[in-house]
């Protein structure tokens, strides 16, 4: 016989005492069997990859006819369709040719049109667009575009050139977790997390304690949820998350309930 634990309802009324919360419920806590699902709460903004890309062009020779080039080409519709027959296209010189893409990615990037830049700066080697500051903005972009394991790649390129790079640490983390792939997520969460400070640091955690939950590792997941809380302490998915992992290690029931209600008292909307 199925019996619904005490700790639901209490849930239950504290979250309809929220006018305008966002939190969905996808499971209820029930007792089943000697199984317990979790509440999941929902979206996770952590997810969310980082746009560390700053637009730099210190590096990349230009002039003014390049720059003309660019304006006019930058609003031409399908600009990629014969593009070797444009005016002024074949009479530029290979290194022309190659400045011209990285300043077309560029101007697209700054537009959010991501599958342009992948295919402004797509046929480049990886050199060629470490050396030019834009290898992030491809991988970022191929991520934007759904082509996660394309992304995972290229990303991967940048972390092994610059082990420094926050930014595409993260994003590399967090596409490995999205793809299940947690067990090679976890060594980039952790290096995202010895290189970052603030909130970064904050996200880098909280991802590395989701793929310990979703590993059933629940005593690491506590840990880091809580390691990242405080970082940023207003993060209400992270409370959130950390008391389903709590739930999941029969944590009293008074400690995981306060954990819920942190999430929903600090939930923005």
């Amino acid at each position: 016989m199925r019996k619904i634990a005490y700790t639901s309802i209490v849930f239950l009324v504290l979250a309809c005492s929220f006018a305008g919360v966002v939190f969905v419920i996808e499971s209820t806590y029930l007792m089943d069997a000697g199984k317990t699902s979790i509440i999941h709460i929902f979206p996770n903004h952590d997810d969310l990859p980082e746009d560390d890309f700053a637009v730099s062009v210190a590096n990349i020779d230009t002039n003014k006819k390049l720059v003309d080039m660019v304006d006019r080409l930058i609003n031409k519709k399908d600009i990629f369709t014969g593009i070797d027959s444009i005016d002024g296209i074949q009479s530029l010189s290979k290194k022309e040719k190659k400045i011209l893409s990285f300043r077309l990615a560029q101007e697209f990037y700054l537009r959010h049109e991501y599958k342009n830049v992948i295919q402004s700066i797509e046929n480049l080697s990886i050199k060629e667009r470490i050396q030019n500051n834009t290898q992030f903005m491809y991988a970022y972009s191929l991520s934007k575009s759904h082509h996660i394991y394309d992304a995972i790649d290229q990303y991967a390129f940048l972390v092994r050139h610059n082990n420094n790079s926050q930014g595409a640490t993260i994003n590399l983390a967090l596409l490995l977790k999205k793809s299940n792939q947690c067990d090679r997520a976890i060594p980039y969460f952790l290096k995202a997390s010895a290189i970052s400070s603030g909130r970064k640091k904050a996200k880098s955690l909280a991802g590395l304690a989701t793929c310990y939950h979703k590993m059933k590792k629940y005593e690491k997941a506590i840990t880091h949820f809580k390691k990242s809380i405080e970082y940023r302490p207003n993060a209400s998915v992270v409370w959130g998350m950390l008391a389903n992992s709590m739930l999941e290690t029969k944590r009293p029931y008074e400690t995981v309930l306060d954990a819920y209600n942190k999430s929903i008292a600090l939930d923005p909307k």
